[in-house]
């Protein structure tokens, strides 16, 4: 029986097994793997990944110019040596099946060296090389920032800096997935005799196209499932012929004038810009929508009601939506600009809410109004904006080099993500803790949401809120009659704004089963004291709510 507990049972796996398992971690860790035993030595040249990220942000001595002015590559010499032995060191009959790649300013002749080796067996699957550079500035390209340089496109200087794409990319017969950041788009003539059919997956980050050959890449995969553009300042007019497309994001392409989708598969379509022009997105099929995606850019204070057409007209169109979900800076836009119509199939509703004054928080019951069967609704609430809230350009390059969350693409639009804090669920009956109060027996403060009297939430602010309660508890909203089920709410502060809609939703939701809070940060202290009011305005005292901080 000693034995047996000593036995390791991990190491006993098979190296097909193990290398499947080292697989899903960085080439970093995987190496590390090879000091726990004599057993590991040489597990992790079987792995048939090479996934490396470079430490570098263009901020310490290796990376900037000495007083010389020249260039130090001490630290970088690390990393490129580091990469190339992560590629050479395969096992053999080990084929690299995956690379990812993350790496600063690399030295252009190394860089393709690695692409032509990893491509040359003929088996790689997946393809992600994100490239950064200190010389280059690294604000968004995005005209409706804060900064004197916001703009949809890269500086003149810098538009030929990028490095081109490695034709030998294209000739890779396998390559199912392609992911590239911080490039020039430079493709082999000529391309259709060489493109592989198997591209499924095609994510193009802050790419230049000074040839406008983004169309003639897109008509070469005509297996495309998942296409994502993000930051593209080139992108124009595109036409995406494939019919097995399922998910379309367009992130930020400022410049864009049209986007044609012809596949009937369409399931989920992602939007963030400037309101969209009257013949921006034209679709296919409109009804196979189920996920639908919107977020605005700009600022939408002074836009008249007749900007906002295009927009519902989109949200009309896509009959079908089981999710939706609204982004509208600064504010919610007041029911005279934006309506969300009656969606006989929507479930799902994420609203991220910029709580500014009395009309947001109509506004959000606005929204909610013709949404008959909704059965979860998020908000993601944002205070006043703050300076630190839209700077920029002081990052290491001001990118969201992450593919944009799919909201839309299994179906599976409800997971909340409360992974920060502990999780406590504070209606367990008998969960009474030292302090002597009992969470278990919500207070009946009625329902006409009048009596605030919180010290720390009565701001100084101007806004009347016993008048806006008065006219605002007097809403009806029929999904709250008896189909809204869940309410996740992000970055919580507990402001009076805040606390105004969240019992509105509370007292009137008779259905509702759990309510799951995530507080914004340096508020966790107020934990109980949040949950506690949160209960006392439940209609529904079987509803359950969680605190996470």
């Amino acid at each position: 029986m000693k034995n047996q507990r000593r036995k390791d049972r991990l190491s006993a796996l098979p190296d097909d097994t193990l290398h499947r398992i080292l697989s899903h971690l960085s080439s970093d860790k995987a190496v590390r793997t090879s000091s726990l035993s004599r057993r590991w030595h040489h597990v992790y040249a079987g792995v048939p990944v090479v996934d490396l990220v470079d430490p570098k942000s263009g901020r310490n001595k290796y990376d900037l110019p000495d007083h010389n002015c020249r260039i130090t590559y001490e630290a970088k010499v690390c990393f490129d040596q580091k990469v190339t032995g992560a590629i050479l060191c395969k096992a053999a009959g080990t084929p690299i099946r995956t690379f990812r790649l993350d790496a600063f300013n690399p030295p252009r002749g190394l860089l393709d060296q690695w692409i032509i080796i990893v491509v040359s067996s003929g088996v790689v699957e997946e393809i992600d090389v994100k490239l950064r550079y200190w010389e280059f500035s690294g604000r968004r390209l995005c005209p409706f920032g804060s900064s004197e340089k916001a703009s949809p496109d890269f500086d003149k200087c810098d538009r030929k800096r990028y490095v081109n794409t490695q034709h030998h990319l294209f000739y890779c017969p396998a390559l199912r997935r392609i992911r590239l950041t911080n490039w020039m788009l430079d493709l082999p003539p000529p391309l259709g005799a060489v493109m592989s059919s198997l591209v499924d997956t095609l994510c193009l980050t802050r790419i230049m196209d000074p040839k406008d050959q983004l169309q003639q890449l897109l008509a070469n995969c005509p297996r495309l499932t998942d296409l994502t553009l993000q930051e593209c300042p080139s992108l124009k007019k595109i036409t995406v012929t494939s019919a097995h497309l399922r998910s379309f994001a367009m992130i930020c392409c400022h410049n864009a004038t049209r986007v044609k989708l012809t596949s009937s598969c369409l399931h989920s379509l992602h939007y963030q810009g400037g309101l969209p022009r009257k013949s921006l997105f034209k679709l296919a099929n409109y009804a196979g929508v189920a996920a639908l995606k919107i977020e605005i850019c700009q600022d939408l204070s002074e836009k008249e009601p007749t900007e906002f057409a295009p927009a519902n007209k989109l949200i009309r169109r896509c009959t079908k939506l089981a999710y939706l979900h609204l982004s509208l800076y600064p504010s919610m836009a007041y029911c005279s600009s934006f309506a969300v119509p009656s969606l006989p199939d929507l479930r799902q509703l994420g609203l991220q809410c910029c709580l500014w004054d009395d009309q947001d928080v109509r506004s959000v019951a606005v929204l909610l109004r013709d949404t008959h069967n909704l059965e979860v609704l998020s908000l993601f609430l944002q205070g006043p904006e703050s300076e630190s809230d839209t700077e920029h350009e002081d990052d290491d390059d001001g990118v969201d080099y992450t593919k944009p969350e799919d909201d839309g693409g299994d179906g599976d639009y409800t997971e909340p993500g409360d992974s920060g804090g502990d999780g406590v669920d504070y209606t367990e009956p008998g969960d009474n803790a030292s302090d002597g109060v009992d969470y278990t027996a919500p207070e009946d403060h009625g329902n006409d949401c009048t009596d605030y009297t919180d010290p720390d939430c009565h701001a100084d602010d101007g806004v009347d809120y016993s008048q806006l309660t008065d006219s605002f508890w007097q809403m009806y909203i029929r999904c709250l009659d008896d189909k809204l089920r869940r309410i996740n709410i992000r970055d919580y502060e507990g402001l009076q704004l805040e606390k105004i809609l969240v019992k509105f939703l509370l007292s009137k939701a008779v259905a509702l089963e759990e309510v799951s809070v995530t507080l914004m940060v340096g508020r966790s202290q107020n934990k109980r004291e949040i949950a506690k009011e949160l209960r006392s305005w439940r209609l529904n005292p079987h509803t359950r709510v969680t605190i996470n901080a």
